[in-house]
């Protein structure tokens, strides 16, 4: 049975059945047992889909979107630049000679 029958089938049963105890989860899906993404969830995978899909994301839509919240987001990201930017500069080793 393809993977999709079997997600649909455990959406249709209220998030349990065969499909959930295979996976190692009786407890269900996320989204029947009635879990809300908060704003910060929905921020935070717009900009993993972007990073996924684009390989980097733009500050000005993020703001525009979430306002202030964005704020967080932005800093972390630039302060993740900035180590990957301090990582990737290596010393010269000194010449003996």
């Amino acid at each position: 049975m393809p993977a999709t029958a079997g997600y649909q089938r455990m959406v249709e049963e209220g998030g349990s059945g065969e499909a959930g105890l295979a996976a190692g989860s009786n407890a269900g899906l996320a989204t029947v047992r009635g879990i809300e993404l908060t704003c910060d969830d929905r921020m935070r995978a717009q900009v993993i889909e972007k990073i996924m899909c684009s390989f980097g994301f733009d500050f000005l839509p993020l703001r525009a979107e979430f306002g202030e919240a964005a704020e967080a987001v932005i800093a972390e990201a630039r302060a993740l630049r900035a180590a990957i930017a301090m990582a990737s500069v290596r010393p010269r080793r000194a010449r003996s000679g």
